[in-house]
């Protein structure tokens, strides 16, 4: 069952989007998540959004491989974990670091709009792009920004809106 999240508080327009949105997730393996929480910190990603990319990407196999040559929790392609300095894509405190610093280029590339990052994380920041800033329409980028975006806390809005920041819990 999925944990209920907690109340958050609303946050100054000038913080960093560093608010957690759930605190109460685990991967299991506590060296695991303590990189999560570090590097989220370090890239200023909310540790939360790490953890569901890191579930749905390698189900927290860290030797995973995809069809298409993505490796290690994060699911880096070759060329982006070399572009990131990336020796070891099958080390979790490698790829991680590298799958957040990726993640903190795609915030920064699409203003903070979590369901842009999603389909960039999935599809390529260019499928994005070639889309002119909207989420590509293949089936399989949909799902995965529909299931991260719901479990994140996004909103049935289409992706094309102005405001993509998840609404405070009240």
């Amino acid at each position: 069952a999925p944990a209920t999240k907690a109340p958050e508080a609303p946050k100054a327009p000038e913080a960093p989007a560093v608010a957690t949105k759930n605190a109460d997730w685990t991967s299991g393996d506590r060296a695991i998540d303590q990189l999560i929480r570090t590097n989220a910190h370090r890239f200023g990603i909310d540790p939360y959004l790490v953890f569901l990319i890191i579930e749905k990407e390698s189900r927290f196999h860290t030797r995973a491989v995809s069809p298409k040559g993505a490796m290690g929790l994060m699911q880096l392609m070759p060329g982006t974990a070399r572009r990131l300095g990336v020796r070891k894509p099958f080390d979790a405190a490698e790829n991680i670091r590298a799958g957040t610093q990726y993640m903190r280029e795609l915030m920064d590339m699409f203003g903070g709009k979590v369901d842009l990052v999603l389909a960039s994380y999935n599809a390529g920041e260019g499928a994005v792009l070639k889309y002119g800033r909207n989420v590509p329409p293949y089936r399989e980028t949909r799902d995965y920004v529909k299931t991260i975006g719901k479990r994140y806390g996004l909103t049935g809005r289409k992706a094309s809106s102005e405001i993509d920041a998840p609404e405070p819990q009240r």
